[in-house]
């Protein structure tokens, strides 16, 4: 696999870095209620550390999405099966509610969560070369590799 460094973008590399090195919020309602529904990239961070990557239409919607209790998604599922160490198989029941819900919720809390507009046109493309050039632990080329092995039949 070639590597990629951010300069790799050309003219992208600076919404690269204002997404990365950017400021950052809580992944919670007081850090999202604010936002507004318009198109752009969003990264979510473990400290300091990329760990989820993503194009949106609308950042607001999905940023809320992804702290709501109950609430079913991508993100969730990723956390629900790299934190939380729950199996893949039928992730969605296993964490929308109850205690296994409430340790999702609890592993979600302690993210951060980095913005950077992009014209609806672009988000897809952006999306995938900023998630190859940072490789997130959730959503990024190594853990998708690594999801594909394990869920090989044993």
């Amino acid at each position: 696999m070639q590597q990629f460094s951010p300069s790799d973008l050309g003219k992208w590399e600076e919404h690269y870095r204002q997404l990365i090195d950017g400021e950052k919020h809580s992944l919670s309602e007081a850090g999202t209620w604010a936002l507004a529904d318009k198109p752009g990239l969003v990264a979510i961070f473990d400290g300091d550390e990329p760990v989820f990557l993503l194009g949106t239409k609308t950042i607001a919607k999905t940023l809320q999405s992804f702290h709501k209790p109950g609430s079913v998604n991508e993100f969730r599922s990723l956390v629900a099966i790299v934190e939380c160490g729950l199996s893949p198989k039928n992730i969605e029941k296993k964490y929308k509610n109850g205690r296994t819900g409430q340790r999702v919720d609890t592993a979600v809390a302690h993210y951060t969560f980095a913005i950077c507009p992009a014209s609806a046109g672009l988000l897809e493309m952006l999306s995938a070369a900023f998630t190859i050039v940072a490789d997130p632990r959730f959503n990024g080329p190594t853990a998708q590799a690594n999801l594909a092995i394990d869920a090989l039949p044993k």
